[in-house]
């Protein structure tokens, strides 16, 4: 099942929000501060990606222009993700069964000067998306850029105007955003010189109904 597909008419606080929200207190704050000392544990094995243009995929996935560092997740942030809790509060703001996309999650770090990731759709087992701030310093860009308005839009018809019905979604460290990526266009603005950016990401997917 892909959340694609869902009847728009889905009784889904989260579709009722535009497709994103931001959850202030998702972790506490013991929670949230295990998290970014995992996370910067996790940098020292941290891998570049570094695609200077965009493919042509107009949907999900594809290969979007980009360019940061990023880990796999540990057992604290594993513990989170696929947590029991975790699956029934995305369920009830999806308005969908959902669960984890697989077993591990991952951290991504924004860190040098033009990191970024341009409009995209999630691949389709990543229905749903939690991404949770947990180092954002100077934060003058390198934030998260929605376009709910611009859902039923080619990928290549909004990069040719990233600027029009552009919904910035700020996040101060350990605030997190639910997003249904894979209907909702989305990118992560280029960082500034002065800017470090860490963030946790999670995917999951819708579970299909029982034939």
């Amino acid at each position: 099942m892909s959340i694609a597909s869902v009847d728009p008419s889905l009784s889904s606080p989260l579709l009722a929000r535009g497709g994103f929200a931001v959850l202030p207190r998702f972790l506490d704050k013991a929670a949230a501060n295990d998290l970014l000392a995992e996370s910067l544990t996790a940098y020292q094995a941290a891998t570049l990606t570094d695609i200077a243009e965009s493919d042509g995929e107009e949907g999900r996935g594809g290969s979007p222009a980009r360019r940061f560092f990023s880990a796999p997740g540990g057992p604290v942030q594993a513990a989170i993700y696929n947590a029991p809790w975790m699956s029934a509060l995305l369920t009830d703001l999806a308005g969908v069964p959902i669960k984890p996309t697989g077993a591990m999650a991952s951290y991504s770090y924004y860190v040098r000067p033009g990191d970024h990731i341009d409009v995209h759709r999630d691949i389709l087992t990543c229905d749903v998306a939690v991404i949770t701030c947990l180092i954002d310093r100077e934060a003058a860009g390198g934030g998260l850029i929605v376009y709910p308005s611009r859902a039923g839009e080619t990928l290549s018809s909004i990069r040719t105007d990233r600027s029009r019905e552009a919904e910035p979604v700020p996040l101060r460290p350990f605030e997190s955003a639910v997003l249904f990526g894979g209907l909702i266009p989305h990118r992560v603005q280029a960082v500034t010189a002065s800017q470090q950016r860490v963030v946790s990401v999670m995917c999951f997917e819708a579970i299909a109904p029982a034939s």
